[in-house]
Formats: C-alpha cells, sequence, structure tokens
C-alpha cells in the first residue's frame, strides 16, 4: 500500500477547515507544547526505558501557578525547570553578577543564549521581582490557602490477555482484574508548599480481596516545606528524591543525559524534591532538609523503606537445620500479580542516611556528600565473571566531592566518588561559549571495575555506574534565528566484562541535527543517528568473540502550525541494524493533528501511525501524546499500524475530563506480546478515562 500520498492530503483539509475550529487557554497550550519539546528530545536520542517521566509535567506546571522569580533562582532552581540549557543558566547568573537583578523578562534579550523566541515561550514561567517578600507568608496560611488537587485515573488493555483467562491445574495466573486504578490529592501554596497521597493499582493485581486487604498496591505519600525563610531551604517528610553531585552515589528521578539537547550534560538541580509519581523504585521514605547556615548549604536525609527482591532460602550447614535468607537483586517493576511477584514484594528493608555540605565562593563552590546504605538481608548474586565486582553484602558507603568553577565563558564542574572497598569514579566536565552562536560541552568520565553504589545516575552508557571510561563531546551552532546544527559523539571503553561481553569492549555513539525553523508556524529538522559496540557472538562451540553491533536511525521531521489552535506534525524514520554480518532495516511514518484552541473547552491530539520492521532489533521508539501525568513511548516493530485520539473537555477552570484509545493492529502476527501477557490475535486496543479537579 502507498501511503504517503495521504499526508499531503489531510494537510489541506485541515488546513482549510482551521479557520472554523474554537480555542483554549493559551498557558495550558504551551505548557504541553514545552513539555513535549523536552520529553522528545531526551526519547529521540537515548532509550525511552531508562527514564521515569512521570513528573515532569507537573514539575513545570507548578510554575504556571507561580511563575520562578529569575532575580532570586539559583542554578539549582533554573535546572529544575528543565527548560534551561546549562549555558544559558550560567550565563543569566554571570549578568545578574555583573549587571544587577533584571527589570524586566525581555531584558534576557541582552544574556547570550536567550532568543526571542525562546524567551517568548517561558514569558507565563517566570517573572522578575526580588523584592523579599517571598518569605513573610506564615505555614498556617499556605496550609489555608492555594491549590487543591483531586484526579483519578481508570485504564486497562480492551482484548482479554492469557493472565486473566482461566487456569489449568499448575498454571498460574493473575490475581487481580484487568483495569489500572489510580488516584491521588495534592495540595499546594505557590511552590512553597507541598503535600499529598498518591495511591495505585497496577493491572493484575488484586484490589480489596484476601490477597490484598489494603485496597490498592501502592501508596506514597509526602509534605515539603520550600523556601520558608532565609535559614530553611528544604524540608521534605514522607516519600522524596535526593540527588547529589553528578550521579556517582545518588540522583534519582529525571537525569540529563545524551539527547538532542547537545550541551546538556552537567547534573544539579535542588537536592530535596517530594516523590509524588506512581514509580515504586528509586525513591526515599522518610526525613529530608536542607539548610543554609553562613556561607554553607547543608543536606541531610534519613530513609527506611521495604522495597522488592528475588529472595531466597538455603539451608546454612554450619547453623543445622537453620535457613539462611538473602537476594540475588532488587527488583523495579512495581508489579505484584502472582502469588510469586506478592512473594517479591517489600521482601527487603532498605534503609539509607546521608548528608551533603556544599560552600560556594566567587567563582568557586566546592562541597562534600556521603550516604550510607543498610539492607536487612543480604544481597548475593548469581556470580559470574562479569559482575563479580558488583556489590553484595548488606551495607556500603560512599563519599564524594563535587565542585564547579567558571571563568569567564568556561564553565568547569565535577565529581568524584568512592565506595568503601576503596575504589573511585569521576567525571568532570567544561561548557564553553565560543561564541554568542556556538556552544560547546566536554566531558570525560572514568567509572572504576570495582566502584559500587545502590542508586547511581551519572552521565554514562551503562547504568551500573562503573567498568567504564568515556570522552563525550557535543557542539551546538545557532548561525541565525532560523537554523541550528547540533551535534554531538561519545566514545568508551568497558576496561572488563559485562553482559553478553565475554572480554573488554568499545563502543562509540554520533548524533547529529540540523534544524529550519520560522517562529511559531514551521519546523523541519533532519537527524542522523549511530550508535555501534560491542557484543558476543555465539559460535557452535564455547569459544565467544566480539563483534559491532551497530544501531543506525535517520529521520525528517515536519511541524506546520496553520493556525494557533493547529498543528500537524509528519515524521518519517528509518532503522538500520548490522550485526555479524546481518542485515535488518524498518520504518515508521507517522501523522499527527493536535487541536487545541484557545477559547473552547474542547481540545484533541490524533496520530496515525505505520510501521514495518525485520525484528525487535530495528524497532523504534516514537513519543506520543497522552492524558495528562501519563507518558506513552512505546517501541514500534513488526508491520502493521497504530493510531489513538486523545479528547480533552473542560467545561469550567476547575475541572478537567479526559479520554484517550490507543490501538494497533499487526500484519504479520496471530498473537501479540508473550507469557501471561500474550493476546490471542492481531489487534491491542488501551482504553483510558481521567477526571482532574482542582480547587
Amino acid at each position: 500500500m502507498n501511503w504517503l500520498p495521504v499526508f499531503p492530503c489531510i494537510y489541506l483539509i485541515l488546513v482549510t477547515a482551521s479557520g472554523t475550529l474554537f480555542s483554549q487557554e493559551r498557558t495550558d497550550i504551551t505548557s504541553q507544547e514545552v513539555l513535549e519539546n523536552i520529553v522528545e528530545s531526551f526519547v529521540e536520542a537515548t532509550d525511552a526505558e531508562t527514564f521515569d517521566f512521570n513528573t515532569i509535567y507537573e514539575r513545570l506546571e507548578q510554575y504556571y501557578y507561580a511563575p520562578l522569580d529569575l532575580n532570586r533562582a539559583t542554578e539549582g532552581d533554573l535546572m529544575d525547570m528543565l527548560i534551561f540549557t546549562d549555558l544559558q543558566i550560567y550565563n543569566l547568573i554571570g549578568y545578574r553578577n555583573i549587571y544587577g537583578d533584571l527589570i524586566d523578562v525581555r531584558e534576557l534579550q541582552a544574556v547570550p543564549g536567550f532568543e526571542p523566541d525562546f524567551i517568548r515561550m517561558i514569558l507565563p514561567l517566570v517573572r522578575v521581582e526580588g523584592d523579599g517578600l517571598r518569605y513573610q507568608m506564615s505555614l498556617r496560611e499556605m496550609l489555608t490557602s492555594g491549590r487543591t488537587e483531586l484526579f483519578g485515573n481508570i485504564e486497562r488493555v480492551l482484548e482479554e490477555r492469557r493472565g486473566y483467562t482461566d487456569a489449568e491445574e499448575g498454571q498460574t495466573r493473575y490475581l487481580g482484574n484487568p483495569y489500572r486504578y489510580y488516584t491521588r490529592f495534592r495540595h499546594q501554596h505557590s511552590n512553597r508548599l507541598s503535600f499529598g497521597l498518591t495511591a495505585e493499582k497496577d493491572p493484575g493485581e488484586p484490589f480489596f480481596d484476601d490477597e490484598n486487604k489494603y485496597g490498592f498496591d501502592f501508596y506514597s505519600a509526602h509534605f515539603h516545606l520550600r523556601d520558608q525563610s532565609r535559614f530553611l531551604r528544604d524540608l521534605v517528610i514522607g516519600d522524596f528524591h535526593v540527588s547529589l553531585g553528578q550521579g556517582l552515589i545518588m540522583h534519582s528521578g529525571f537525569g540529563r543525559g545524551k539527547s538532542a539537547f547537545v550541551t546538556n550534560i552537567s547534573r544539579g538541580g535542588r537536592e530535596l524534591r517530594p516523590h509524588t509519581s506512581v514509580a515504586e523504585f528509586g525513591f526515599n521514605r522518610g526525613i529530608a532538609a536542607n539548610v543554609n547556615i553562613g556561607d554553607y548549604n547543608i543536606t541531610a536525609f534519613a530513609s527506611s523503606l521495604r522495597v522488592d527482591g528475588s529472595v531466597q532460602e538455603v539451608e546454612d550447614d554450619l547453623a543445622g537445620d537453620e535457613l539462611t535468607r538473602f537476594f540475588t537483586s532488587l527488583q523495579q517493576s512495581g508489579l505484584h500479580r502472582t502469588p510469586r511477584e506478592l512473594e517479591n514484594k517489600n521482601a527487603v528493608r532498605h534503609s539509607s542516611a546521608g548528608f551533603a555540605i556544599k560552600r560556594s565562593f566567587d567563582r568557586l563552590s566546592i562541597g562534600i556528600h556521603g550516604v550510607y546504605n543498610h539492607f536487612d538481608i543480604p544481597q548475593e548474586r548469581r556470580v559470574s565473571p562479569y559482575n563479580q565486582f558488583q556489590f553484595s553484602g548488606t551495607e556500603l558507603f560512599n563519599v564524594g566531592m563535587e565542585y564547579r568553577y567558571i571563568y569567564r565563558n568556561f564553565n568547569f564542574f565535577g565529581e568524584t566518588a568512592m565506595s568503601d572497598n576503596g575504589a573511585f569514579a569521576t567525571i568532570n566536565g567544561l561548557l564553553i561559549g565560543l561564541h554568542r552562536t556556538v556552544s560547546l560541552a566536554l566531558l570525560y568520565r572514568n567509572l572504576g571495575i570495582k566502584y559500587q553504589a545502590i542508586y547511581p545516575n551519572a552521565f554514562s552508557e551503562s547504568t551500573a555506574g562503573n567498568n567504564e571510561s568515556g570522552f563525550y563531546a557535543g557542539l551546538e551552532i545557532k548561525p541565525n534565528r532560523s537554523i541550528t546544527v547540533s551535534s554531538y559523539v561519545d566514545l568508551w571503553k568497558h576496561p572488563w566484562l559485562r553482559f553478553r561481553a565475554d572480554a573488554p569492549s568499545t563502543g562509540n555513539e554520533f548524533f547529529l541535527r540540523f534544524t529550519y525553523s520560522i517562529r511559531r508556524h514551521l519546523t523541519v529538522y533532519a537527524q542522523y543517528r549511530m550508535k555501534q559496540r560491542e557484543q558476543n557472538v555465539t559460535e557452535d562451540t564455547d569459544l565467544r568473540i566480539l563483534e559491532n553491533e551497530r544501531r543506525e536511525g535517520i529521520r525528517l521531521h515536519l511541524s506546520l502550525q496553520p493556525s494557533r489552535d493547529l498543528e500537524l506534525r509528519t515524521r518519517f524514520e528509518h532503522s538500520i541494524y548490522n550485526f555479524d554480518g546481518h542485515r535488518e532495516t524498518g520504518f515508521l511514518v507517522f501523522q499527527d493533528i493536535l487541536y487545541r484552541p484557545m477559547a473552547s473547552p474542547i481540545s484533541f491530539t490524533a496520530r496515525m501511525s505505520f510501521f514495518d520492521t525485520e525484528s525487535f532489533n530495528t524497532r523504534i521508539f516514537a513519543y506520543e501524546n497522552d492524558l495528562l501525568y501519563s507518558f506513552s513511548i512505546p517501541p514500534f516493530s513488526d508491520r502493521g499500524i497504530r493510531y489513538y485520539l486523545n479528547f480533552r473537555y473542560r467545561p469550567t477552570r476547575a475541572i478537567t475530563l479526559e479520554a484517550r484509545v490507543a490501538q494497533t493492529r499487526y500484519k504479520n502476527r496471530d498473537e501479540i506480546g508473550s507469557g501471561l501477557e500474550t493476546i490471542e490475535g492481531n489487534t491491542r486496543t488501551d482504553l483510558k478515562f481521567q477526571v482532574r479537579y482542582i480547587f
């Protein structure tokens, strides 16, 4: 079938009809646009599974209700917004140091890196005041005024999956129904106070029955007080995230990495944030505080919570008939649908405590931090040659030092950390403003083979946080307001074995994007990405050799905005996979329609996708518009079509109703999925409904 002529026809019809469409609040539209740009840029240059995107929207949304004061914002505040590049942040801080407070937001045009289009985009999010009134409201006033949100979501897969069919003797089936329930309550005053409760049940998990008498499978609560005084910067009770340095020891939540924002390589932001998503792994539970004492900024936290783990019991020959309990790995899925998954639920208690002390001078800031971790039962891995240096036992202590030094257009940053076995890891970077139109980012990392950390989230190719050294260079050029050229190259090596590589190995990655845009009307970009790494080739004998596994992606993307209410997006993407003399290809093409009028309570987004790949090796990830607080980033593989429709209705400013239907039809499958997730047939349909009430 020839699909390509369909898209010009869609453009013609919708551009003609756009004059009759009605409209919605612009700030709400802008928030979604900014969010989509951020998420899409990270998805397109990384593996989508490595990020938790659940809380990005609300981190951005809070600034629409309480814009950030650019005259008082710290480096961490600006990084937390996610919309500023590293060089924009340092240029803004340098401008304030030289010229004093901004008089108007539009004065940002005098700061290198701030283009008029970008300034217009962020206008709803920022302000300039600096009047010192931010500390004058009492806690009681904030508790009784502000913005309160009630939210509910229900969703399911329409087709029956194997896990919900009748079981024969000896077979396992899911213990709960196929629905997902998600609800939350949250109260916020400006961006200074937040408290709330989140509850969720995943599909297949029991709900208010003998297997789960407490209803929802997961509960999370938090109380967060922010910038209450010049002394108290953050106080969090309940569930929270901790981010230290460049992530060698700990950096919870969303972390910058390789993406289309090629110069955004530095970790940062505020050290403490509340955990408000339904992610059931990678957060802390307890109490944490960040305070200013003289010239020092001090962070301290203590946490204890039960986490999922694969626990085993074996007889201890030295202790007679007694059983020894240990866990082989921590489980991150948060799924508790079968008896076995329920056995792993909350099987391990993880306790931790840590500190961070920072001091800033004129151009230099330095800090030290440490984290202690303890498990109530030991971790004992299934030892293989590649993982013999990874953590085992019950206790681990890490200590690190971080720095940042700014000299003219040069911004140096880095962190060096040590685990209690004496192994080191270090990351050091440099951001350079070569010209008003040229930015360069450089980063070197050396993560020791024996270095250990429980929750590392550093800039690296692998997620283990060890056994890697590499060099990254990113370059962005803006010769004029319409053209942007961005590129990076990353070279790395693994000095020891790793999974699927039975010898020391190397890898490299190259990214290039050329973007042409006409303000708010047209954006076109062409992109090429290549990633190559050495992997095992299994021979008929026990001998394994390494060969280069090479993946390439070529993309052409067009975004047209014929009116303020309507946007059309078209994308063509081609993937290529080469390994051990075997070559596979695939392609994806989609058409988006985004209708978001400025005064109407109704808006919708829709997409039609066509894909054809030879196997999962040539899969293509594509970010999809979804409902509020939800993200859909499916991998496209095999051959078929996928379409979705998101509908949004706001009868009042307080109430938002949303619905989504998405369906995938395969041309070359008789069943979808595997194991208990198997669907007999070639179609999968996802339905979602949710409501939000704000008062």
